[in-house]
Protein backbone atom coordinates (compact mmCIF):
# COMPACT_ATOMS: atom_id res chain seq x y z
CA UNK A 1 0.00 0.00 0.00
CA UNK A 2 1.40 3.39 -0.99
CA UNK A 3 2.30 6.02 1.60
CA UNK A 4 -0.37 8.55 0.50
CA UNK A 5 -3.02 5.87 0.88
CA UNK A 6 -1.75 4.94 4.36
CA UNK A 7 -1.76 8.59 5.41
CA UNK A 8 -5.25 9.02 4.02
CA UNK A 9 -6.57 6.05 5.99
CA UNK A 10 -4.79 7.17 9.16
CA UNK A 11 -6.25 10.66 8.84
CA UNK A 12 -9.75 9.33 8.19
CA UNK A 13 -9.96 6.97 11.14
CA UNK A 14 -8.12 9.23 13.56
CA UNK A 15 -10.59 11.95 12.57
CA UNK A 16 -13.53 9.67 13.28
CA UNK A 17 -12.07 8.82 16.70
CA UNK A 18 -10.81 12.27 17.75
CA UNK A 19 -12.68 14.87 15.70
CA UNK A 20 -15.22 15.64 18.42
CA UNK A 21 -12.51 16.01 21.07
CA UNK A 22 -10.60 18.50 18.91
CA UNK A 23 -13.78 20.50 18.39
CA UNK A 24 -14.39 20.51 22.16
CA UNK A 25 -10.80 21.61 22.87
CA UNK A 26 -11.29 24.76 20.79
CA UNK A 27 -14.69 25.59 22.26
CA UNK A 28 -13.68 24.86 25.87
CA UNK A 29 -10.54 26.99 25.52
CA UNK A 30 -12.70 30.05 24.89
CA UNK A 31 -14.91 29.26 27.92
CA UNK A 32 -11.80 29.02 30.11
CA UNK A 33 -10.76 32.55 29.18
CA UNK A 34 -13.67 33.88 31.20
CA UNK A 35 -14.35 31.19 33.81
CA UNK A 36 -11.41 29.16 35.17
CA UNK A 37 -11.62 26.11 37.42
CA UNK A 38 -13.06 26.98 40.88
CA UNK A 39 -10.53 28.06 43.45
CA UNK A 40 -10.60 29.80 46.80
CA UNK A 41 -7.83 32.38 46.79
CA UNK A 42 -5.72 33.34 49.81
CA UNK A 43 -7.36 36.77 49.87
CA UNK A 44 -10.85 35.22 49.94
CA UNK A 45 -9.91 32.87 52.78
CA UNK A 46 -8.49 35.75 54.77
CA UNK A 47 -11.54 37.91 54.19
CA UNK A 48 -13.91 35.29 55.66
CA UNK A 49 -11.82 34.33 58.67
CA UNK A 50 -12.49 35.52 62.20
CA UNK A 51 -9.83 37.55 64.06
CA UNK A 52 -7.53 35.42 66.22
CA UNK A 53 -8.60 35.56 69.91
CA UNK A 54 -5.08 36.35 71.11
CA UNK A 55 -6.00 36.23 74.79
CA UNK A 56 -7.08 32.60 74.40
CA UNK A 57 -3.70 31.40 73.09
CA UNK A 58 -2.50 29.54 76.16
CA UNK A 59 0.31 27.28 74.94
CA UNK A 60 3.38 28.03 72.77
CA UNK A 61 3.82 26.30 69.41
CA UNK A 62 6.55 23.92 70.60
CA UNK A 63 4.30 22.48 73.29
CA UNK A 64 1.54 22.01 70.73
CA UNK A 65 3.99 20.38 68.29
CA UNK A 66 5.24 18.02 70.99
CA UNK A 67 1.65 16.92 71.62
CA UNK A 68 1.63 15.37 68.14
CA UNK A 69 4.58 13.14 69.07
CA UNK A 70 6.56 14.05 65.93
CA UNK A 71 10.30 14.55 65.62
CA UNK A 72 12.18 17.50 64.14
CA UNK A 73 10.31 20.70 63.36
CA UNK A 74 7.29 21.42 61.14
CA UNK A 75 7.68 22.45 57.50
CA UNK A 76 5.14 25.23 58.03
CA UNK A 77 3.27 26.61 61.03
CA UNK A 78 0.14 28.77 61.08
CA UNK A 79 -2.25 30.06 63.76
CA UNK A 80 -5.87 30.98 63.04
CA UNK A 81 -9.33 30.98 64.62
CA UNK A 82 -11.30 27.83 63.92
CA UNK A 83 -13.74 29.62 64.11
CA UNK A 84 -14.00 30.61 67.81
CA UNK A 85 -11.04 28.82 69.37
CA UNK A 86 -7.45 29.45 68.22
CA UNK A 87 -5.68 26.51 66.60
CA UNK A 88 -2.13 25.81 65.43
CA UNK A 89 -1.78 24.14 62.03
CA UNK A 90 1.43 22.18 61.38
CA UNK A 91 2.43 21.01 57.88
CA UNK A 92 4.52 17.85 58.04
CA UNK A 93 4.99 15.00 55.53
CA UNK A 94 2.65 16.76 53.12
CA UNK A 95 -0.32 16.87 55.51
CA UNK A 96 -1.74 19.47 57.87
CA UNK A 97 -2.27 18.52 61.51
CA UNK A 98 -3.97 20.81 64.00
CA UNK A 99 -3.63 21.38 67.73
CA UNK A 100 -5.82 23.62 69.88
CA UNK A 101 -3.80 26.68 70.90
CA UNK A 102 -5.77 27.23 74.10
CA UNK A 103 -5.34 23.75 75.57
CA UNK A 104 -2.48 22.14 73.62
CA UNK A 105 -4.61 19.10 72.73
CA UNK A 106 -4.45 17.64 69.21
CA UNK A 107 -7.58 18.46 67.30
CA UNK A 108 -9.69 15.42 66.48
CA UNK A 109 -10.92 15.01 62.89
CA UNK A 110 -13.87 17.27 62.22
CA UNK A 111 -17.37 15.91 62.71
CA UNK A 112 -20.16 16.71 60.27
CA UNK A 113 -21.71 19.09 62.80
CA UNK A 114 -18.43 20.97 63.18
CA UNK A 115 -18.01 21.17 59.40
CA UNK A 116 -21.48 22.69 59.11
CA UNK A 117 -20.58 25.24 61.81
CA UNK A 118 -17.37 26.16 59.96
CA UNK A 119 -19.30 26.59 56.71
CA UNK A 120 -21.95 28.68 58.48
CA UNK A 121 -19.27 30.97 59.93
CA UNK A 122 -17.68 31.35 56.50
CA UNK A 123 -20.87 32.01 54.55
CA UNK A 124 -22.92 33.71 57.27
CA UNK A 125 -26.05 31.94 56.07
CA UNK A 126 -28.06 28.72 56.25
CA UNK A 127 -26.22 25.54 55.31
CA UNK A 128 -27.23 21.99 54.51
CA UNK A 129 -25.92 18.68 55.79
CA UNK A 130 -22.17 18.05 55.46
CA UNK A 131 -21.01 15.12 53.32
CA UNK A 132 -17.59 13.56 53.97
CA UNK A 133 -15.60 12.73 50.84
CA UNK A 134 -12.05 12.24 49.65
CA UNK A 135 -12.43 13.79 46.20
CA UNK A 136 -15.21 14.78 43.86
CA UNK A 137 -15.46 16.67 40.59
CA UNK A 138 -14.63 20.05 42.13
CA UNK A 139 -11.99 19.02 44.66
CA UNK A 140 -9.63 17.01 42.44
CA UNK A 141 -5.98 17.98 42.15
CA UNK A 142 -2.90 18.00 44.34
CA UNK A 143 -3.41 21.44 45.88
CA UNK A 144 -6.03 20.12 48.33
CA UNK A 145 -4.19 16.89 49.24
CA UNK A 146 -2.72 18.29 52.49
CA UNK A 147 -6.26 19.04 53.74
CA UNK A 148 -8.05 15.78 52.91
CA UNK A 149 -10.53 14.33 53.70
CA UNK A 150 -13.04 17.10 53.02
CA UNK A 151 -16.62 17.88 53.89
CA UNK A 152 -18.87 19.31 51.19
CA UNK A 153 -21.53 21.68 52.53
CA UNK A 154 -24.24 23.37 50.47
CA UNK A 155 -25.08 26.98 51.34
CA UNK A 156 -28.62 28.27 50.96
CA UNK A 157 -27.74 31.45 49.05
CA UNK A 158 -28.71 32.84 45.64
CA UNK A 159 -25.47 31.60 44.04
CA UNK A 160 -26.07 27.98 45.22
CA UNK A 161 -22.60 27.97 46.78
CA UNK A 162 -20.95 24.75 47.92
CA UNK A 163 -18.08 24.88 50.40
CA UNK A 164 -15.35 22.32 51.05
CA UNK A 165 -14.15 22.14 54.66
CA UNK A 166 -10.97 20.34 55.67
CA UNK A 167 -11.55 17.57 58.21
CA UNK A 168 -7.95 18.12 59.35
CA UNK A 169 -7.91 21.87 60.03
CA UNK A 170 -11.56 22.93 60.06
CA UNK A 171 -10.86 25.54 57.36
CA UNK A 172 -12.86 26.20 54.20
CA UNK A 173 -10.44 25.43 51.38
CA UNK A 174 -12.60 25.71 48.25
CA UNK A 175 -15.90 27.18 47.14
CA UNK A 176 -17.96 26.75 44.00
CA UNK A 177 -21.12 28.39 42.68
CA UNK A 178 -23.81 27.06 40.36
CA UNK A 179 -22.50 29.25 37.53
CA UNK A 180 -18.96 27.93 37.97
CA UNK A 181 -20.11 24.32 38.13
CA UNK A 182 -22.26 24.70 35.00
CA UNK A 183 -19.71 26.44 32.77
CA UNK A 184 -16.75 24.35 33.84
CA UNK A 185 -18.26 21.28 32.20
CA UNK A 186 -17.91 22.79 28.70
CA UNK A 187 -14.77 24.57 29.94
CA UNK A 188 -12.01 23.18 32.15
CA UNK A 189 -13.37 19.66 32.56
CA UNK A 190 -13.66 18.96 28.84
CA UNK A 191 -10.43 20.80 28.05
CA UNK A 192 -8.29 19.02 30.63
CA UNK A 193 -10.18 15.69 30.47
CA UNK A 194 -10.78 16.47 34.14
CA UNK A 195 -13.45 13.85 34.87
CA UNK A 196 -13.03 12.92 38.51
CA UNK A 197 -12.92 9.07 38.16
CA UNK A 198 -9.91 9.51 35.86
CA UNK A 199 -8.32 12.55 37.53
CA UNK A 200 -8.22 10.77 40.90
CA UNK A 201 -5.46 8.60 39.39
CA UNK A 202 -2.93 11.30 38.56
CA UNK A 203 -0.44 9.29 36.49
CA UNK A 204 -3.14 7.43 34.58
CA UNK A 205 -4.81 10.76 33.77
CA UNK A 206 -1.48 12.18 32.62
CA UNK A 207 -0.79 9.23 30.33
CA UNK A 208 -4.29 9.37 28.83
CA UNK A 209 -3.97 13.07 28.02
CA UNK A 210 -0.43 12.63 26.66
CA UNK A 211 -1.40 9.85 24.25
CA UNK A 212 -4.67 11.49 23.28
CA UNK A 213 -2.86 14.73 22.43
CA UNK A 214 -0.14 12.87 20.54
CA UNK A 215 -2.76 11.04 18.45
CA UNK A 216 -4.53 14.33 17.74
CA UNK A 217 -1.21 15.79 16.61
CA UNK A 218 -0.75 12.88 14.20
CA UNK A 219 -4.25 13.52 12.87
CA UNK A 220 -3.44 17.17 12.14
CA UNK A 221 -0.02 16.36 10.64
CA UNK A 222 -1.43 13.82 8.21
CA UNK A 223 -4.27 16.16 7.30
CA UNK A 224 -1.84 19.01 6.67
CA UNK A 225 0.37 16.86 4.44
CA UNK A 226 -2.60 15.62 2.42
CA UNK A 227 -4.06 19.11 2.23
CA UNK A 228 -0.87 20.62 0.84
CA UNK A 229 -0.55 17.81 -1.71
CA UNK A 230 -4.03 18.45 -3.07
CA UNK A 231 -3.94 22.24 -3.08
CA UNK A 232 -3.45 23.98 -6.45
CA UNK A 233 -2.73 27.68 -6.57
CA UNK A 234 -1.27 27.89 -10.11
CA UNK A 235 -2.52 25.02 -12.29
CA UNK A 236 -5.95 25.02 -10.84
CA UNK A 237 -8.65 22.43 -11.08
CA UNK A 238 -11.51 22.87 -13.60
CA UNK A 239 -13.63 25.88 -12.78
CA UNK A 240 -10.64 27.70 -11.26
CA UNK A 241 -10.84 25.72 -8.00
CA UNK A 242 -7.84 25.42 -5.70
CA UNK A 243 -9.28 22.23 -4.19
CA UNK A 244 -10.69 19.12 -5.85
CA UNK A 245 -13.43 18.81 -3.25
CA UNK A 246 -16.99 20.04 -3.03
CA UNK A 247 -19.32 20.85 -0.13
CA UNK A 248 -18.15 20.01 3.39
CA UNK A 249 -14.95 18.44 2.08
CA UNK A 250 -14.03 21.69 0.36
CA UNK A 251 -14.43 23.64 3.60
CA UNK A 252 -12.58 20.98 5.57
CA UNK A 253 -9.68 21.04 3.09
CA UNK A 254 -9.29 24.83 2.99
CA UNK A 255 -10.15 25.36 6.66
CA UNK A 256 -7.68 22.67 7.67
CA UNK A 257 -4.86 24.42 5.86
CA UNK A 258 -5.84 27.79 7.37
CA UNK A 259 -6.00 26.38 10.92
CA UNK A 260 -3.08 23.95 10.63
CA UNK A 261 -0.44 26.14 12.28
CA UNK A 262 -2.47 27.23 15.32
CA UNK A 263 -3.89 23.72 15.79
CA UNK A 264 -0.46 22.08 15.71
CA UNK A 265 0.94 24.78 18.00
CA UNK A 266 -1.78 24.33 20.60
CA UNK A 267 -1.56 20.55 20.51
CA UNK A 268 2.24 20.57 20.83
CA UNK A 269 2.26 23.09 23.68
CA UNK A 270 -0.55 21.26 25.49
CA UNK A 271 1.40 18.02 25.14
CA UNK A 272 4.55 19.67 26.51
CA UNK A 273 2.62 21.07 29.49
CA UNK A 274 2.59 17.53 30.91
CA UNK A 275 6.41 17.35 30.71
CA UNK A 276 6.79 14.22 28.54
CA UNK A 277 10.22 12.61 29.04
CA UNK A 278 10.93 15.32 31.61
CA UNK A 279 10.91 18.12 29.00
CA UNK A 280 9.79 21.63 29.93
CA UNK A 281 8.76 20.56 33.43
CA UNK A 282 9.31 24.03 34.82
CA UNK A 283 11.16 25.02 37.96
CA UNK A 284 10.20 25.71 41.55
CA UNK A 285 12.17 26.57 44.68
CA UNK A 286 13.22 23.54 46.69
CA UNK A 287 13.01 23.14 50.46
CA UNK A 288 16.79 23.60 50.51
CA UNK A 289 16.36 26.96 48.78
CA UNK A 290 13.82 28.10 51.36
CA UNK A 291 16.06 26.99 54.23
CA UNK A 292 19.06 28.76 52.68
CA UNK A 293 17.23 32.10 52.49
CA UNK A 294 15.90 31.61 56.03
CA UNK A 295 19.35 30.57 57.29
CA UNK A 296 18.04 27.37 58.79
CA UNK A 297 14.75 25.89 60.04
CA UNK A 298 12.71 27.23 62.93
CA UNK A 299 14.44 26.44 66.21
CA UNK A 300 12.90 25.02 69.35
CA UNK A 301 13.55 28.19 71.33
CA UNK A 302 11.83 30.25 68.63
CA UNK A 303 8.74 28.06 68.89
CA UNK A 304 8.76 28.29 72.68
CA UNK A 305 7.58 31.92 72.64
CA UNK A 306 3.90 32.44 73.42
CA UNK A 307 2.53 34.42 70.45
CA UNK A 308 -0.63 35.77 72.10
CA UNK A 309 0.89 38.98 73.55
CA UNK A 310 2.62 39.77 70.23
CA UNK A 311 -0.59 39.27 68.24
CA UNK A 312 -2.60 41.31 70.75
CA UNK A 313 -0.55 44.40 69.85
CA UNK A 314 -2.37 44.58 66.53
CA UNK A 315 -6.06 44.67 65.69
CA UNK A 316 -7.94 42.29 63.41
CA UNK A 317 -5.18 39.72 62.80
CA UNK A 318 -6.75 36.87 60.83
CA UNK A 319 -3.74 34.56 60.49
CA UNK A 320 -0.22 34.32 61.93
CA UNK A 321 2.53 32.53 60.01
CA UNK A 322 5.89 31.63 61.55
CA UNK A 323 8.71 32.66 59.25
CA UNK A 324 12.48 32.65 59.50
CA UNK A 325 14.39 35.14 57.38
CA UNK A 326 18.12 35.80 57.40
CA UNK A 327 18.47 34.11 60.77
CA UNK A 328 15.60 36.08 62.41
CA UNK A 329 12.35 34.52 63.59
CA UNK A 330 9.27 36.48 62.58
CA UNK A 331 5.52 36.29 62.82
CA UNK A 332 3.85 37.28 59.55
CA UNK A 333 0.56 38.75 60.74
CA UNK A 334 -2.07 38.83 58.02
CA UNK A 335 -4.76 41.49 58.30
CA UNK A 336 -7.45 42.21 55.68
CA UNK A 337 -5.73 45.44 54.65
CA UNK A 338 -2.02 44.66 54.95
CA UNK A 339 0.75 42.41 56.27
CA UNK A 340 2.91 42.98 59.36
CA UNK A 341 6.30 41.43 60.18
CA UNK A 342 6.43 41.02 63.95
CA UNK A 343 9.82 39.86 65.34
CA UNK A 344 9.47 37.05 67.86
CA UNK A 345 12.01 38.76 70.09
CA UNK A 346 9.39 41.42 70.85
CA UNK A 347 10.80 44.21 68.69
CA UNK A 348 8.69 46.71 66.78
CA UNK A 349 6.55 45.42 63.92
CA UNK A 350 7.69 46.16 60.38
CA UNK A 351 5.32 47.07 57.57
CA UNK A 352 7.42 48.32 54.63
CA UNK A 353 9.44 46.26 52.15
CA UNK A 354 12.61 44.62 53.38
CA UNK A 355 15.59 46.78 52.34
CA UNK A 356 17.15 45.60 49.08
CA UNK A 357 20.63 45.43 50.64
CA UNK A 358 19.33 43.15 53.43
CA UNK A 359 17.57 40.85 50.98
CA UNK A 360 20.60 40.74 48.68
CA UNK A 361 22.87 39.71 51.56
CA UNK A 362 20.48 36.86 52.44
CA UNK A 363 20.18 35.86 48.76
CA UNK A 364 23.90 35.07 48.54
CA UNK A 365 23.24 31.91 50.57
CA UNK A 366 20.96 30.54 47.83
CA UNK A 367 23.99 29.65 45.71
CA UNK A 368 27.04 29.93 47.94
CA UNK A 369 29.47 28.74 45.26
CA UNK A 370 28.19 30.97 42.46
CA UNK A 371 28.47 34.67 41.80
CA UNK A 372 25.44 36.96 41.62
CA UNK A 373 25.27 38.36 38.09
CA UNK A 374 22.82 41.17 38.86
CA UNK A 375 19.93 42.09 41.15
CA UNK A 376 17.00 44.41 40.54
CA UNK A 377 13.86 45.42 42.42
CA UNK A 378 10.68 44.84 40.42
CA UNK A 379 7.41 46.62 41.11
CA UNK A 380 5.75 45.00 38.08
CA UNK A 381 6.25 41.79 36.15
CA UNK A 382 8.86 40.90 33.57
CA UNK A 383 8.79 38.32 30.77
CA UNK A 384 9.01 35.38 33.16
CA UNK A 385 7.36 36.65 36.33
CA UNK A 386 3.89 37.95 35.68
CA UNK A 387 0.51 37.43 37.27
CA UNK A 388 -2.03 37.00 34.51
CA UNK A 389 -2.96 33.50 35.65
CA UNK A 390 -2.07 33.83 39.34
CA UNK A 391 -1.73 36.57 41.90
CA UNK A 392 1.96 37.24 42.47
CA UNK A 393 3.45 39.42 45.20
CA UNK A 394 5.16 42.73 44.48
CA UNK A 395 7.64 44.25 45.02
CA UNK A 396 10.22 41.50 44.55
CA UNK A 397 13.98 41.41 44.21
CA UNK A 398 15.11 39.60 41.06
CA UNK A 399 18.50 37.97 41.63
CA UNK A 400 20.38 36.32 38.74
CA UNK A 401 23.22 33.84 39.39
CA UNK A 402 26.12 32.85 37.15
CA UNK A 403 25.63 29.12 37.54
CA UNK A 404 25.22 26.17 35.19
CA UNK A 405 21.46 26.58 34.75
CA UNK A 406 21.31 30.39 34.99
CA UNK A 407 19.12 30.39 38.10
CA UNK A 408 16.97 33.44 38.80
CA UNK A 409 15.16 33.94 42.12
CA UNK A 410 12.28 36.34 42.72
CA UNK A 411 12.31 37.24 46.43
CA UNK A 412 9.24 38.71 48.10
CA UNK A 413 10.30 41.94 49.83
CA UNK A 414 7.16 41.93 52.01
CA UNK A 415 7.59 38.50 53.57
CA UNK A 416 11.21 37.47 53.00
CA UNK A 417 10.08 34.35 51.15
CA UNK A 418 10.96 33.00 47.70
CA UNK A 419 8.14 33.97 45.37
CA UNK A 420 9.46 32.07 42.33
CA UNK A 421 12.53 30.41 40.87
CA UNK A 422 13.54 30.16 37.23
CA UNK A 423 16.15 28.05 35.45
CA UNK A 424 16.72 26.92 31.87
CA UNK A 425 13.93 24.35 32.09
CA UNK A 426 11.53 26.98 33.40
CA UNK A 427 12.44 29.32 30.56
CA UNK A 428 11.72 26.60 28.04
CA UNK A 429 8.32 26.00 29.61
CA UNK A 430 7.62 29.74 29.55
CA UNK A 431 7.95 29.89 25.76
CA UNK A 432 6.87 26.38 24.75
CA UNK A 433 3.74 26.35 26.91
CA UNK A 434 2.73 29.78 28.19
CA UNK A 435 3.60 31.64 25.01
CA UNK A 436 2.42 29.04 22.49
CA UNK A 437 -0.62 27.74 24.34
CA UNK A 438 -1.91 30.89 26.04
CA UNK A 439 -0.46 33.41 23.57
CA UNK A 440 1.46 35.02 26.42
CA UNK A 441 3.76 36.92 24.07
CA UNK A 442 5.17 40.27 25.26
CA UNK A 443 3.57 42.25 22.37
CA UNK A 444 0.14 41.07 23.58
CA UNK A 445 0.79 41.79 27.26
CA UNK A 446 -0.26 45.43 26.94
CA UNK A 447 -3.80 44.64 25.78
CA UNK A 448 -5.89 41.90 27.31
CA UNK A 449 -8.69 42.67 24.85
CA UNK A 450 -6.38 42.18 21.86
CA UNK A 451 -5.07 38.89 23.21
CA UNK A 452 -8.57 37.60 23.93
CA UNK A 453 -9.75 38.66 20.46
CA UNK A 454 -6.87 36.77 18.85
CA UNK A 455 -7.49 33.64 20.94
CA UNK A 456 -11.21 33.71 20.12
CA UNK A 457 -10.58 34.24 16.39
CA UNK A 458 -8.10 31.37 16.17
CA UNK A 459 -10.35 29.16 18.29
CA UNK A 460 -13.30 29.90 15.98
CA UNK A 461 -11.18 28.90 12.99
CA UNK A 462 -10.15 25.68 14.71
CA UNK A 463 -13.72 24.97 15.82
CA UNK A 464 -14.91 25.35 12.22
CA UNK A 465 -12.28 22.82 11.16
CA UNK A 466 -13.35 20.46 13.94
CA UNK A 467 -17.05 20.84 13.08
CA UNK A 468 -16.48 20.05 9.40
CA UNK A 469 -14.41 17.04 10.37
CA UNK A 470 -17.21 15.79 12.64
CA UNK A 471 -19.76 16.11 9.81
CA UNK A 472 -17.52 14.18 7.42
CA UNK A 473 -16.79 11.55 10.07
CA UNK A 474 -20.50 11.07 10.71
CA UNK A 475 -21.17 10.70 6.99
CA UNK A 476 -18.32 8.23 6.61
CA UNK A 477 -19.59 6.09 9.50
CA UNK A 478 -23.12 6.08 8.07
CA UNK A 479 -21.83 5.22 4.61
CA UNK A 480 -19.62 2.48 6.02
CA UNK A 481 -22.56 0.95 7.87
CA UNK A 482 -24.71 1.22 4.76
CA UNK A 483 -22.04 -0.47 2.63
CA UNK A 484 -21.77 -3.29 5.16
CA UNK A 485 -25.48 -3.95 4.75
CA UNK A 486 -25.28 -4.03 0.95
CA UNK A 487 -26.91 -0.60 0.47
CA UNK A 488 -25.60 2.77 -0.62
CA UNK A 489 -27.04 6.26 -0.62
CA UNK A 490 -27.84 6.99 -4.27
CA UNK A 491 -27.95 10.75 -3.86
CA UNK A 492 -24.56 10.74 -2.13
CA UNK A 493 -23.02 8.70 -4.96
CA UNK A 494 -24.46 11.08 -7.51
CA UNK A 495 -22.93 14.00 -5.69
CA UNK A 496 -19.52 12.35 -5.93
CA UNK A 497 -19.54 11.93 -9.70
CA UNK A 498 -18.53 15.49 -10.76
CA UNK A 499 -15.53 15.46 -8.45
CA UNK A 500 -14.53 11.98 -9.67
CA UNK A 501 -14.74 12.99 -13.32
CA UNK A 502 -12.81 16.18 -12.58
CA UNK A 503 -9.97 14.34 -10.93
CA UNK A 504 -9.87 11.71 -13.66
CA UNK A 505 -9.61 14.44 -16.26
CA UNK A 506 -6.80 16.25 -14.48
CA UNK A 507 -4.98 12.94 -13.75
CA UNK A 508 -4.17 13.73 -10.13
CA UNK A 509 -4.76 10.43 -8.41
CA UNK A 510 -6.87 7.37 -8.86
CA UNK A 511 -10.60 8.16 -8.56
CA UNK A 512 -11.32 5.36 -6.15
CA UNK A 513 -9.31 7.03 -3.34
CA UNK A 514 -10.81 10.51 -3.53
CA UNK A 515 -13.88 10.35 -1.33
CA UNK A 516 -12.93 7.75 1.17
Amino acid sequence: MRLPRLLHLAHRWLGIALGLQILLWFVSGVVMLYLPFPELTAAERLQHRRPIPAASVGVPPWQAWSALGLNGSPDELRLSAAPQRPAYHFLTNGRWQSVWADSGEPRAPLSATEAEAAARAFAAGPVGAATLLTQDQWSVGRSLDPYRPLYRVAVGDAAATELYVSARTGEVVRDTTAVERFWNWPGSIVHWIYFSPLRMHAELWRQVVLWLTAAAGLLVLTGTWLGVQRLRLRRRYPGGRTTPYLGWKRWHHLGGLAAALCTLTWLLSGWLSLAPFGWAKGSAPSRADHLALADGPLQREELATLPGPLIARHADVREALWQRFDGRALLLLHRPDHLLRQPLDGGAAETGPIPVATMLAAARRLRRDDRIHDAERLDEGDRYYYGRHRNLPFPVLRVRFDDATSNVFYLDLATGRIAARLDDDGRRRRWLFNALHRLDFPPLDASRALRYALVIALSALGAALGASGCVLSWRRVRRHRGSAGGTRNTRECANHEPSIRMRMDTRIIAPESIHR
